[in-house]
């Protein structure tokens, strides 16, 4: 039942590797060409390294070459999505619409009457198809446009609600939205459900699992969003939607030298401010409150 795919670009292997989206940035800022050598061979072979893990017979080397001469910042970050989304959909045997054809701007404004044309067009064309996200194309000044980053997540939540779909499955490496930053708590409860408004203050603060741009988009609609980790499908996730669902959890945002905790308890909410160096043990006793031991 699943329609669409959409796919971000390579991210780390490990914790000494790099994104595809670091290395095509670095690679577009670097003027020396011996380093800028070394680190387009970093770029291929992480490609050829999908390639060869998922076993599709794909030549690039027209890619790349056009992927070299071209001077446009945001063609060369870009190329990230394009091509993992390329290789993807070899994979999945499902027909392949590169962003720019679908996602599309108007002199710097997101154009959505043309998107939703164009969306609707490739889905009744071929049933179903992958592409990359992160970025469109601008019809009137001719250039690719980028998202801000994670806007895969972006592409995604655009595409869900202009295609009126169900359900939108956001695949993460985490099993959902946590109660509190794991990092703090590490065995922090996963959310079962909850509304897109409190999505967009776990977002807002230290929440890295979705962008905050997937709840303006998808406030109002009927589109139910699914965070489920790729590692372990079968775990239900977190469900948001539009109901009022509320939550219980803890977040907190960072400044130069304080800090403020926000603690829902699924009814009310209350703001902490504490010193920065202080904020930890304010996270760990207010979710402590919340859930227990």
């Amino acid at each position: 039942r699943r329609k669409i795919f959409v796919f971000s670009a390579l991210g780390k292997e490990n914790e000494n590797d790099s994104k595809i989206t670091d290395l095509l940035i670095k690679y577009f800022d670097e003027k020396n060409n011996l380093k800028k050598r070394k680190i387009f061979n970093k770029i291929r072979n992480k490609f050829k390294s999908l390639i060869n893990l998922v076993c599709v017979n794909i030549e690039f080397s027209a890619i790349f070459n056009y992927f070299q001469k071209n001077k446009n910042k945001n063609y060369i970050i870009s190329r990230g999505e394009y091509i993992t989304a390329k290789i993807m959909s070899k994979y999945l045997e499902i027909k392949y619409v590169p962003a720019e054809y679908i996602i599309r701007f108007n002199d710097g404004v997101f154009d959505e009457t043309e998107t939703t044309k164009r969306a609707n067009k490739f889905l009744k064309k071929y049933g179903r198809f992958c592409t990359g996200g992160f970025y469109g194309y601008d019809s009137t000044t001719k250039q690719i446009v980028l998202f801000d980053r994670g806007g895969g997540d972006t592409t995604g939540a655009i595409l869900s609600k202009i295609t009126q779909s169900k359900i939108y499955e956001n695949f993460t490496d985490v099993d959902g939205v946590k109660a509190v930053n794991p990092n703090i708590v590490k065995d922090a409860k996963t959310i079962k459900k909850m509304s897109y408004q409190d999505m967009k203050e776990i977002s807002l603060h230290d929440g890295r699992v979705l962008h905050q741009s997937v709840c303006d988009i998808l406030a109002n609609t009927k589109v139910k969003t699914i965070v489920k980790n790729i590692y372990n499908p079968k775990f239900a996730g977190t469900i948001i939607t539009d109901k009022a669902r509320t939550a219980k959890y803890v977040c907190f945002k960072l400044y130069q030298k304080s800090a403020s905790v926000i603690a829902s308890d699924g009814k009310n909410k209350r703001k902490i401010i504490c010193e920065r160096k202080d904020v930890e043990n304010v996270v760990k006793k207010e979710y402590q409150k919340l859930y227990g031991d």
